[in-house]
């Protein structure tokens, strides 16, 4: 039993590089997109929708 309670501890420490990585490039995006003029339900769609943090960036002079 011990083995299968220690899986999902060990997903998280193999996710967090990953994680510490996304979370800043999300923050700036939430900022830059904030700035200009998008809305929260906005930012978040794109979010969902565009999976490639560099294709968010694209979109943001686009939307101008």
């Amino acid at each position: 039993m011990e083995a299968a309670e220690s899986r999902p501890l060990e997903a998280l420490r193999c996710a967090a590089p990953a994680a510490l990585a996304i979370i800043p490039v999300s923050m700036l995006f939430g900022v830059l997109a904030g700035r200009s003029d998008w809305t929260p339900v906005e930012v978040a769609l794109i979010g969902l929708l565009g999976f490639t943090g560099s294709g968010q960036f694209a979109v943001l002079p686009l939307a101008d």
